[in-house]
């Protein structure tokens, strides 16, 4: 199971992509942010997100839905390779 089957609810409507896009090439990294994007490349590795990786990943967001979304939308926007120079910028 893909991260897109593991979260439907994190990835927007066809009508709000577009507007999605836009802003997260824009996205401000946080250390947070970038802890929750690198915990997804990490696991999606394999397209495969089992439960056991789904329930780190929880344990590491909490309760911060936005921060889960934005990394979400992040990683399906960007490859490893932008996220790691903008990481370290």
């Amino acid at each position: 199971m893909g991260s897109v089957d593991r979260f439907p609810d994190l990835l927007p409507s066809s009508a709000e992509d577009e507007k999605l896009r836009t802003s997260s090439q824009s996205q401000t990294l946080t250390p947070r942010l970038c802890v929750v994007v690198a915990v997804i490349y990490m696991i999606a590795v394999d397209n495969d997100i089992s439960e056991v990786e789904s329930s780190q990943l929880q344990s590491i967001v909490g309760s911060d839905a936005e921060t889960l979304k934005q990394a979400v939308r992040y990683k399906e926007n960007h490859s490893v390779e932008q996220f790691l120079r903008e990481a370290a910028a």
